[in-house]
């Protein structure tokens, strides 16, 4: 025992310290109620006629198709609430400000369109200010790619213009001006169009770049967020990342733009930087708000193991961000399936399993934190981790026998833990409970057994029930190799 005691502290230290620097660089519990949404005192609501922030409880229904759109809501109060159309694949994005929508161009054509919004827009004095970042930049003549465009005609409008030299341009009735020359691609920009009744001004970053005479409008119609309002052609497709979209009836001051700009030129509203630990990562689902897309939690580890939310495990707030409510008792067998991935299949090697735990007095018979099985003994290879009468209990299987591990402590305190297993294949499998070991079993009589398993890998529970749902909220799972 003395020795393999050695062996971690020494030749294998570099994975226990990794479970240790995962619990101890966790925010601490002010920071646990971050839902990765917009902050509240953004504010300059004055004159807003309509503000669409992309933000994660401001849209619905996405995806969305060509027959069945999403909603982006209006949070003006004016309930100017747009259709977001053909958004197949595409997920919300990662914004300026919180969260943002990705417009994909031609040939997928997503864009939100807000029916009878133009006549709410004033020809005396008005102002138009988004964040924007480009995916392409057109080079090609008559490629307008239209950020905003309102009702017939093209006033008014923020397009990028194709060309040799191509340029960002506000367009209202006959007059024209030039935001910017030769816009970059996959930059953000935060673009402000201003009017009254003698002179439209244009910002990028909160400086002034244009101004020129104004001529009269009175817009009508529906408008269009990422598209030409009417009749669009492929050519007038933006393609990229739209965030924070507002329009005012009244003209922005340079300070407030000054203050517009400031925000999402500073503000980080995303989860925290400093969970970093990304070296043999093969799973990572933080659960967070923009790792959520629809009915799927994403893969942040860069495998590609997406889970999908199966049978209703819900969002809640986390230790990290946002977590899943999972309940045994629902009769639904709510769980996270990811599927059967080669990279979540270890063989003979070594690996980690670590989560945030949220555990409830009353628990199935075996709940399980993550199931790849071994649940049938001898009969069904692969490993499986759950609460045995509250403790962490840990499963190796290959097609002849099964081995376990237990710890000590029991968890259902309805409390947030950090729990660990670390698995050295030819040492001890060690259980970390709040990043201190709470037990270890010498385990390397099985090394050499190939723990493979054609089974998936479930977060919560697993599709065939069973008494394997696990009851409470987990949060910021991490699988390493």
């Amino acid at each position: 025992m003395f020795e393999n005691s050695l062996k971690i502290v020494n030749c294998k230290l570099i994975i226990p310290l990794l479970v240790v620097l995962v619990f101890v660089l966790s925010p601490k519990a002010v920071d646990a109620a971050l839902l990765i949404n917009r902050p509240l005192y953004i504010g300059l609501t004055s004159g807003l006629v309509g503000y669409w922030s992309f933000d994660g409880p401001d849209v619905a229904g996405i995806p969305s198709t060509a027959t069945t759109p999403g909603t982006v809501y209006d949070r003006s109060g004016n309930g100017n609430n747009g259709l977001y159309w053909n958004a197949t694949g595409t997920p919300p994005a990662i914004g300026r400000i919180g969260q943002a929508l990705e417009f994909k161009g031609a040939p997928t054509r997503t864009y939100v369109k807000v029916s009878n919004f133009c006549s709410q827009i004033s020809n005396n004095a008005g102002a138009i200010s988004v964040w924007i970042k480009a995916a392409v930049i057109t080079t090609v003549v008559n490629d307008n790619h239209y950020i905003f465009n309102c009702g017939s005609g093209h006033s008014p409008s923020l397009v990028i213009i194709g060309g040799s030299t191509p340029a960002l341009r506000f367009i209202k009735s006959t007059s024209n001006s030039n935001v910017m020359s030769s816009p970059a691609a996959n930059r953000w920009y935060y673009i402000v169009a201003t009017w009254d009744t003698n002179v439209q001004r244009v910002y990028v970053d909160s400086v002034q770049t244009d101004s020129d005479a104004i001529a009269s409008i009175s817009p009508s119609g529906d408008a269009a967020i990422g598209t030409f309002a009417t009749i669009p052609q492929n050519n007038n497709y933006f393609n990229g990342i739209i965030d924070d979209f507002r329009v005012y009836n009244r003209a922005l001051t340079a300070d407030e733009i000054k203050r517009l700009y400031k925000i999402g030129a500073t503000l980080k509203v995303n989860k925290p930087s400093y969970t970093g630990l990304d070296s043999g990562l093969v799973g990572y689902w933080s659960f967070d708000g923009p790792d959520m897309y629809n009915n799927t939690a994403l893969d942040r580890s860069g495998q590609g193991n997406n889970g999908t939310l199966t049978n209703g495990p819900k969002r809640a707030i986390g230790k990290i961000g946002q977590a899943l409510e999972f309940d045994a008792f629902s009769g639904t067998h709510s769980h996270v399936q990811v599927g059967d991935k080669a990279s979540l299949d270890f063989g003979t090697s070594d690996f980690t399993l670590s989560a945030w735990i949220k555990a409830k007095a009353t628990q199935d018979s075996f709940p399980s934190i993550i199931h790849k099985g071994a649940t049938a003994g001898s009969g069904s290879p692969g490993y499986w981790w759950i609460l045995s009468s509250g403790i962490s209990k840990f499963f190796m299987s290959n097609s002849t026998n099964r081995v376990e591990s237990i710890a000590i402590t029991n968890l259902r305190d309805n409390s947030w833990h950090h729990v660990s297993v670390v698995v050295d294949r030819d040492g001890m499998t060690t259980h970390y409970i709040d990043g201190i070991v709470d037990d270890a079993d010498n385990l390397s009589s099985y090394s050499a057994s190939d723990i493979n398993a054609t089974e998936e890998f479930s977060i919560g529970g697993r599709d065939t029930g069973g008494s394997l749902e696990f009851t409470g909220l987990i949060d910021d799972v991490r699988i390493y190799n």
